[in-house]
């Protein structure tokens, strides 16, 4: 969300649990909307209780990395909507940027602002099925290709055309889904979007409210009557050694189910140009009583975290994960706490 180099983009990207369970308390656990994850003790609750702000790395596979994050927030649940529908005046700042929330039905016109470096269109000029340096299907390699080979000139030829696929990538998830998206031919072996953001979700652990799990992987093919508002934004994040062409649908739900969180908003990747497969991530303001607080918790499937040095890649973005998280999520539960978006 809105953290700084990878460990940033990838951080308040988060996974957890975050299991209390403080019989003395007449109030819900305000966590247990969460079915699995590691548990955090008496002295990390106390810790919470006094306004620090608590991040735990999440049990992952080679190529996964989960973060949670939390802290106690004076604010009413129905603020996080009002905030994350303004999605613009939460997210843009020097490490975001570009953003924009996409129209319904989505323009070309909404990408008018979308552009590749230069870096990356001399990159497409030696991009191949499986080694690419974007994320890119092999169809849409030959599509950029056929104008990054023309007269140097035809540099806004190629960028119309990246926003054109870009565009036709949101429309076919608005129609089909995960399943419609085409594979990441970037690598030796194609990834499916669809398939890496259904382990994805399964780790995510959401217990509460029901069926919201399934109905990630199954949209747009079911709707819910909680959903209070589902759209789409594109952004460019200046994280890690290149910048990052993102495309996030977000989902913003309210509850009365005392056992899931009053304020709820689920974002999920849809197209991202380097390093995540695939990702999701989940905000929310939990609890009606008196110990509230703001939860952050993302999963993400990494391809930096494979090969020779995936370790050191790990060790790397954990390590800005654990510096810099607890700063960020204080910094978004302040604005929160002070009022309404512009």
């Amino acid at each position: 969300m809105w953290l700084r180099p990878w460990g940033a983009a990838l951080a308040l990207g988060v996974v957890v649990s975050l299991a209390w369970r403080v019989a003395a308390t007449p109030w819900p656990d305000p966590f247990a909307f969460l079915a699995s994850g590691t548990p955090i003790g008496t002295a990390e609750r106390g810790r919470l209780q006094a306004g620090a702000a608590i991040v735990t790395l999440l049990p992952a596979t080679s190529r996964e990395l989960g973060v949670a994050a939390a802290v106690r927030i004076d604010a009413p649940p129905e603020r996080l909507i009002a905030w994350m529908t303004h999605i613009e005046a939460l997210r843009r700042s020097r490490y975001v940027p570009v953003i924009a929330r996409l129209s319904n039905p989505p323009r070309l016109d909404d990408l008018a602002a979308l552009a590749l470096d230069r870096d990356e269109l001399d990159d497409l000029r030696r991009c191949r099925p499986g080694d690419c340096a974007i994320k890119l299907s092999a169809a849409e390699m030959v599509r950029l290709q056929q104008h990054v080979r023309g007269a140097p000139g035809r540099d806004d030829d190629v960028q119309q055309e990246f926003r054109r696929i870009v565009l036709d990538r949101v429309e076919a998830y608005l129609q089909g889904g995960d399943a419609a998206l085409p594979p990441y031919n970037d690598k030796r072996l194609p990834v499916s979007p669809a398939s890496a953001f259904a382990l994805l979700v399964e780790r995510l652990g959401l217990a509460r409210p029901p069926g919201l799990a399934e109905y990630l992987q199954a949209f747009p093919r079911t709707v819910r009557p909680d959903v209070i508002d589902s759209f789409l934004y594109w952004s460019k994040e200046t994280f890690g050694a290149k910048p990052i062409v993102n495309v996030t649908h977000v989902v913003l739900l309210q509850s009365d189910d005392p056992g899931a969180p009053p304020a709820l908003a689920v974002s999920k990747q849809v197209f991202a140009t380097h390093y995540r497969d695939a990702a999701v991530s989940l905000t929310a303001v939990t609890a009606r009583g008196p110990d509230r607080y703001l939860l952050y918790v993302h999963r993400s499937h990494i391809d930096v975290l494979q090969g020779f040095f995936g370790g050191l890649a790990r060790r790397v973005i954990e390590g800005r994960i654990r510096d810099e998280a607890a700063a960020v999520l204080d910094a978004v539960r302040r604005r929160l706490e002070e009022g309404d978006p512009p």
